[in-house]
């Protein structure tokens, strides 16, 4: 319950103070593991013992982000957010921050921008990622010039590499 999500690091950026948020929301891997055990329908089941844990793990990840949030709507200077949000770029959480600030990805990406995973044997997928769930956002106080995800690396997740421009 304790475990920190996010750290923020001050950057002095041609003279400007910036704050540059490196995050890392839990994994749902143990809910999804628990799915796989029994039926998955049955756990979906309303009452149910793993539709329980599921509902507890995402208000939890729901509270976090909230007070991440907080904390980044609170700063005056320029902000950048980058990390594994463990969420897709339809999901819930993803649509919480974006309203707060702008995908790099939406703004200037490339292709799908496809981060997990990074690194697999599944045919269906081509055998590369096919989710986003690597994601940086950044205050208006940037302009994003580019944003893609890295290609040619064998790791779980792949990285998201972009280009700013201070604007305001």
């Amino acid at each position: 319950k304790g475990h920190a999500i996010a750290a923020w690091f001050a950057v002095d950026f041609e003279g400007v103070e910036v704050l540059v948020y490196n995050v890392h929301l839990q994994t749902p891997r143990e809910q999804l593991k628990a799915m796989r055990r029994g039926s998955f329908l049955r756990g979906l089941m309303p009452g149910s013992e793993k539709s329980k844990l599921l509902m507890v793990f995402w208000k939890r990840q729901i509270e976090l982000t909230e007070r991440l949030l907080a904390h980044i709507e609170a700063q005056e200077r320029p902000v950048i957010v980058v990390g594994d949000f463990n969420t897709p770029d339809h999901g819930y959480i993803y649509r919480k921050v974006r309203r707060q600030l702008q995908d790099a990805h939406e703004q200037a990406g490339h292709g799908l921008g496809s981060t997990f995973p990074g690194k697999t044997r599944n045919p269906l997928t081509l055998f590369g990622p096919w989710l986003r769930i690597d994601h940086q956002f950044a205050s208006d106080a940037w302009r994003v010039l580019d944003c893609r995800a890295e290609s040619g690396r064998k790791s779980q997740h792949l990285s998201v590499v972009a280009r700013y421009e201070l604007v305001k």
